[in-house]
């Protein structure tokens, strides 16, 4: 889990993985799917900053799943 102050969605990088836009709660988001079997669910909260859930599960289970589930758990908490 990480805070980007820095940065917002439109700097998330597919880096060789798939992404799709998504909305958790009332949020934009993006989830990445790496090409190394992580995935990642970022969450949108203004233009310059994000909330990053980045799970690593290796090439046998979709870490997407659990990800999702621990961003929905952070979104209400977002402004």
């Amino acid at each position: 889990m990480g805070i980007r102050t820095n940065v917002g969605l439109a700097g998330v990088q597919a880096n060789g993985g798939e992404i799709k836009d998504i909305k958790v709660g009332s949020h934009q988001a993006k989830q990445l799917l790496g090409a190394t079997g992580s995935c990642g669910v970022y969450l949108g909260v203004d233009s310059s900053s994000r909330v990053d859930v980045v799970l690593n599960a290796g090439a046998s289970t979709d870490p997407c799943p659990l990800a999702l589930k621990i961003a929905e758990l952070v979104e209400p908490k977002l402004p």
